[in-house]
């Protein structure tokens, strides 16, 4: 199962659903609006590339039922769902999922996004700057050791 941060949260969720039952994709992304508690809204433009995904991967077959085509998960990917649920070591994965989409939408994340956005940059300044001035290269590195240090304190929990 792809594992890109990108769409791997919408996979995952796509196939937590197929793991329960077949369903088609306006059934999916009914079901998935409602299990955010209507955060988030896939559109089809979201929704079938997965599906497409996890067929191209075959984790699903499709059937077609009443002029719909309908997706269930073949043995390779109910194995490959429960075995990535497992790996996530998550109590309610749907809880967990719903706080990242309520955490990805929070003005919050857009501010840390923004602000990692320029921090990457500036790092990238940074190693130019030392490969023109390597003499510099240890202030660097002691630079970012030491936020490195930084950020780990923070991450203690108290």
């Amino acid at each position: 199962m792809r594992k890109s941060k990108r769409s791997g949260l919408i996979q995952m969720a796509v196939s937590c659903l197929l793991l329960e039952k077949p369903m088609h994709g306006y059934q999916i992304m009914k079901e998935l609006a409602d299990r955010s508690g209507d955060v988030y809204t896939p559109s089809a433009g979201t929704i079938y590339p997965v599906l497409q995904a996890l067929q191209n991967d075959g984790y699903v077959h499709i059937t077609e039922i009443d002029g719909k085509n309908v997706f269930e998960l073949n043995a390779l990917g109910k194995e490959q769902t429960i075995e990535r649920i497992r790996d996530l070591e998550l109590d309610d994965f749907w809880e967990e999922w719903r706080q990242v989409l309520v955490w990805k939408q929070s003005k919050e994340a857009r501010l840390l996004k923004d602000e990692l956005v320029l921090l990457k940059e500036q790092i990238r300044q940074g190693e130019k700057f030392v490969r023109h001035q390597p003499e510099k290269a240890l202030s660097f590195v002691s630079l970012l050791a030491d936020f490195r240090r930084q950020l780990e304190e923070f991450q203690k929990v108290e």
